[in-house]
């Protein structure tokens, strides 16, 4: 077994079709001439490699948006994109009705936060979030729009549970008496 010498074995290491490159330099140091001759023909029967090109990623929800396909898809996302901004901007304009002295943030550093970091502030600015507890009470139904004849509605003229039995216990009396 005769060794190949250095100058061969960082010929393979750097052989272009080699993806395992100098990491097989220890290996190669031990093979023989005829072993380097059998790598260097597999090596060479390889196909090319073949050359991938980068993918353009968006990097904003805008262009997230305007790669989506045209249809459905992208109609349902330029709506939750016009639905996020326009909640982000309800809570940036609420932060900054604070005025500067509870708010120091200016309008460009409010923009710049998540919607999330936004509802942390609103929650420790002490501002009222969802929906607002309304009492009731002590309300009545608003009157209906024409004073006609209200006896056929239900509504306006409910039935009275202790109609009937009144009138039978009244008969009853009277016919006693």
């Amino acid at each position: 077994m005769t060794p190949i010498d250095d100058a061969r074995v960082q010929a393979l290491a750097a052989h272009p079709k080699n993806a395992a490159g100098a990491t097989l330099i220890p290996f190669l140091k031990t093979c023989s001439t005829e072993q380097a001759d059998a790598f260097e023909a597999t090596l060479n029967a390889l196909p090319e490699p073949v050359k991938v090109e980068p993918v353009q990623v968006p990097r904003t929800a805008e262009e997230y948006v305007n790669a989506a396909p045209a249809g459905e898809m992208r109609d349902l996302l330029e709506a939750g994109l016009r639905t996020a901004k326009a909640v982000k901007a309800g809570h940036v304009a609420q932060l900054r009705a604070l005025g500067d002295k509870r708010c120091p943030y200016s309008v460009e550093q409010l923009n710049a936060m998540t919607t999330a970091q936004l509802e942390n502030l609103i929650t420790l600015a002490g501002i009222p979030t969802g929906p607002v507890d309304v009492d009731f009470s002590g309300r009545v139904p608003r009157a209906a729009a024409d004073a006609g004849d209200d006896k056929d509605n239900a509504f306006m003229n409910p039935p009275d549970p202790y109609a009937a039995p009144l009138k039978a216990l009244q008969d009853s009396r009277a016919v006693a008496s």
